[in-house]
């Protein structure tokens, strides 16, 4: 079925050392039987330059079935999500190359339906309206000057969603907040712009490739990740090779994290320590998780479930500072 919606690869490609197989003809779809991630390519031009780029990586995923299944045949949303829903469905991460928002929100508002998991992260220097509208959306790495006044100064939004300074000054916070990620969109103008100068809508100030690379590795290590779109709307036809080496790279630590992530919720293992800590009165009491295997740490909210959290959070608790992004879901 998926075959009927995708395009063959019709650019000649050396011999691929990084997938594990590519829809190269119409004869030779991918199984994907036991895949575990798909490439899936809507902005054909770029998504060839991150071909040719992943190519000369060295594949450290032996565990992770990675496969390409090349060009969606119609650039219309609701086309593509057919793609997606029928990977998602089949335990299959898609990482998608050149979708747009409206892509993003018709994922998100599937993955509510069928399993109310729906946690949205935006990796952008912008707050857009329509993923604000959002219930369950998280920013980061936006840059205040860039958004309303009356968006930064709400409550909600502030606690959720981490700025380009905070991002720097509160990395403790960057693994916790991303490990909640069923969806994430990252849009390349989040970069600083002697980085990416084709970036139209990026800025002098912005995340580097390294940080950039370390937010992937986090998204990837998200225990309920389903879906990952990369936007490219706003880069310029006459894009360098450096952006798509960079979105390379960023894709790169995106898969190593999806490899190396592992069952630890407390839900869901067994391996943890419980932490139980007093508020200011003798009402409350604070309860902490931190799986032994993976040392992440989560807090248990009052209806039962856990929010990832960090070290450091904890240590906030002990000194009766409790942060107000698990004070608000407690």
């Amino acid at each position: 079925m998926l075959q009927n919606w995708l395009s063959p690869l019709n650019t000649k490609f050396e011999k691929s050392n990084f997938f594990d197989a590519r829809f190269e003809t119409e004869r030779d779809f991918p199984e994907l039987l036991n895949a575990k991630v798909a490439f899936v390519v809507v902005d054909k031009d770029f998504g060839d330059k991150i071909r040719i780029d992943l190519n000369r990586f060295k594949n450290h995923f032996s565990d992770l079935s990675i496969v390409d299944i090349g060009d969606v045949r119609k650039k219309n949303s609701e086309f593509i999500l057919q793609i997606i829903v029928e990977l998602i469905d089949s335990g299959i991460v898609p990482v998608i190359i050149g979708a747009e928002v409206e892509l993003c929100l018709k994922v998100q508002a599937y993955l509510e339906n069928i399993c109310h998991s729906n946690m949205l992260s935006v990796i952008s220097n912008q707050v857009k309206s329509e993923l604000l509208d959002q219930e369950y959306a998280m920013f980061f790495g936006f840059q205040r000057h860039l958004v309303d006044l009356n968006v930064v100064s709400d409550s909600e939004f502030s606690v959720n969603s981490l700025s380009l300074g905070q991002i720097r000054t509160q990395a403790h916070l960057v693994e916790p907040m991303l490990r909640e990620s069923n969806v994430a969109y990252v849009d390349m103008n989040v970069m600083r712009r002697n980085e990416v100068l084709a970036c139209k809508e990026s800025l002098p100030t912005g995340l580097n490739a390294e940080e950039l690379c370390q937010v992937a590795r986090y998204v990837g290590e998200a225990s309920e990740l389903k879906a990952v779109i990369f936007n490219t709307e706003n880069i310029e036809e006459s894009a360098s090779i450096q952006e798509s080496i960079i979105m390379s790279e960023a894709i790169w630590y995106l898969l190593e994290g999806i490899s190396l992530k592992i069952s630890d919720h407390p839900m869901k293992s067994k391996e943890y320590q419980e932490f139980v800590v007093n508020g200011t009165d003798e009402e409350h009491e604070f309860t902490f998780y931190q799986n032994k295997l993976t040392h992440r740490w989560w807090f248990k909210a009052t209806n039962g479930k856990c929010i990832p959290c960090s070290h450091q959070d904890y240590q906030n608790a002990i000194n009766n500072e409790l942060p107000e992004r698990l004070m608000l879901r407690y």
